[in-house]
């Protein structure tokens, strides 16, 4: 068996549009409920609020006193018995063993061998990119010189050209 709640559609209109609302029952009880108490809020308020004591009450002397528990730590005696070594003592030292001493200056080798690495890295780097510009320039020249033939070459084989170079040397056009 299905049970489903009773709703009901509300419809409003705003401008060209029509909007469907759904409210179901118990939603509308609980917006009147609180619309009710908004409203009539005079009859839900304290009728006079309640009034504090500034009368000042002075400690009590026993209140001082401290309890039992912590007069338990009032010797030192007792707090060796806890801790089990003299808590006045502020100086620790602490002692690195073998393996340690061992792990730090294998990590203090691997960070120095990384430094080295990157400055000898650098200054190939940099030797290497001055090598890339000459060639670079060298390229570029080269490409000039060769746009230069090529231009030579167009000009040399052009019709005219090899016409004017026959006449010169004494050859004679037989058309």
């Amino acid at each position: 068996m299905v049970t489903v709640k009773r709703e009901e559609l509300t419809e409003r209109t705003s401008g060209n549009t029509a909007l469907l609302e759904r409210e179901s029952v118990a939603s509308k009880e609980i917006t009147s409920s609180n619309l009710e108490r908004l409203l009539n809020y005079e009859k839900y308020a304290v009728a006079e609020p309640e009034t504090v004591s500034t009368e000042f009450i002075a400690p009590k002397e026993e209140d001082i006193t401290p309890s039992s528990t912590t007069m338990q730590f009032k010797g030192q005696a007792s707090a060796e018995r806890f801790y089990g070594e003299h808590v006045n003592e502020e100086k620790f030292s602490f002692s690195l063993n073998a393996k340690g001493k061992i792990l730090i200056g294998v990590y203090a080798a691997v960070v120095a061998l990384i430094v080295a690495a990157i400055i000898i890295f650098t200054g190939v780097n940099r030797s290497l990119s001055q090598a890339i510009a000459l060639k670079s320039q060298e390229v570029n020249d080269l490409k000039t010189e060769y746009s230069q033939i090529v231009d030579e070459i167009k000009e040399v084989t052009s019709n005219d050209y090899v016409a004017n170079e026959a006449e010169n040397i004494g050859m004679v056009n037989g058309k």
